[in-house]
């Protein structure tokens, strides 16, 4: 969880497509909950940087492919999280 925590410290403008890339590998993981707070971010990046809404969407679309229950779920709620935050 600490190296999650310091990369959603780090994260900025010029560093984005890679730390999204790095959080959907993360999604593999075995602990569940780590996976959870992930895709998260990812939802959380989305808000706060809008030049990279379209690409913190298709993330979580992508996910969804998995067919994995828990991580369709989170998925879906993070699409839902940046549908009703975002204006565009």
């Amino acid at each position: 969880m600490a190296k999650l925590e310091i990369i959603m410290r780090l994260v900025s403008k010029r560093n984005i497509n890679h730390i999204l890339l790095e959080l959907k590998q993360y999604v593999t993981e075995v602990d569940v909950d780590f996976m959870r707070k992930s895709v998260s971010a990812i939802g959380r990046y989305a808000v706060k940087l809008e030049r990279v809404v379209e690409h913190c969407i298709g993330i979580p679309l992508e996910l969804v492919m998995t067919k994995i229950n828990y991580v369709i779920q989170k998925s879906v709620i993070i699409i839902k999280d940046i549908f009703a935050t975002t204006p565009t």
